[in-house]
């Protein structure tokens, strides 16, 4: 799940300023047609002028790829201070082989009830939760500048990517198309994702 939490007002007009503050020269009616000509000449360290911040919830499995990129910012729940109560998520090669499905929620449960015996023991969740898989649910928001976006987007979109961070990655684009078109320009993001699919020969 993503969910917009934040993002820069008047993005155009703030990423134009700030470019045209190297050459002191006046801004434009049309901040948008300038930032267009900006991205297309691959100028995007003034996407750093610019932030989005989402909230984001996946499995753990996925956190630990998420927090690879250290040029975002993140903050997790945490599994030390908060009891782990939620649900998993089961990969579909898992759901779509009935005795697979069957075995893996199984082992779920038990794994979350055995979770709570500690509990009930007196042991302290931040000892507890040694036993949590990498299927339960965790929480994170997630800020970063524009550039650290597009750099997420462009690596995360891609077919060698896991299919859960790919599906997160294709979330935050939509978003960012809709918030943001002059600089996340949707086809300047797809010819990239055309050019991957001719390197690979597909």
């Amino acid at each position: 799940m993503v969910k917009l939490l934040f993002i820069t007002p008047d993005y155009a007009k703030t990423i134009e300023y700030a470019a045209r503050t190297s050459t002191a020269t006046e801004c434009m009616e049309n901040s948008e047609e300038f930032v267009k000509k900006l991205v297309k000449k691959g100028h995007l360290s003034v996407g750093r002028h610019c932030n989005a911040s989402f909230e984001i919830i996946c499995s753990r499995a996925c956190s630990h790829q998420l927090v690879r990129h250290t040029h975002l910012a993140y903050t997790q729940e945490s599994q030390r201070y908060v009891t782990f109560d939620s649900d998993f998520i089961i990969p579909e090669s898992i759901k779509n082989n009935k005795e697979a499905k069957l075995f893996f929620k199984n082992s779920l449960d038990h794994i979350k009830n055995s979770y709570k015996e500690l509990l009930d023991m007196g042991i302290p969740k931040e000892d507890a939760r040694y036993m949590l898989p990498n299927a339960c649910l965790t929480r994170l928001v997630v800020s970063g500048n524009f550039q650290g976006w597009w750099d997420f987007v462009k690596l995360r979109t891609d077919r060698a990517a896991q299919w859960e961070i790919r599906e997160i990655a294709e979330e935050i684009k939509k978003i960012l198309i809709k918030e943001a078109p002059a600089f996340f320009d949707n086809d300047i993001l797809n010819r990239h994702e055309e050019s991957q699919t001719e390197q690979e020969g597909i």
